[in-house]
């Protein structure tokens, strides 16, 4: 349960803060996810942070077997 809760959260990139994940919904009525910021207003597109994500872990994962 732990890992799906911070899976949902971001800091954010401007003011350090702490962006949740939210829908909304864009002016042709499709509905999609993003990370918000309240503190400053900041909005990350969700499948794009799934991408860095998934970039990142790929990274570690070579540079662990690198180090092996």
């Amino acid at each position: 349960k732990h890992e799906i809760w911070i899976g949902q959260l971001l800091p954010c990139d401007i003011c350090g803060g702490e962006m949740g994940l939210g829908s909304f919904t864009n002016c042709f009525g499709q509905t999609a996810e993003r990370f918000e910021c309240p503190d400053c207003g900041n909005v990350r597109d969700f499948e794009l942070v799934r991408v860095e994500r998934r970039i990142r872990r790929e990274s570690r994962k070579t540079a662990e077997k690198a180090a092996d």
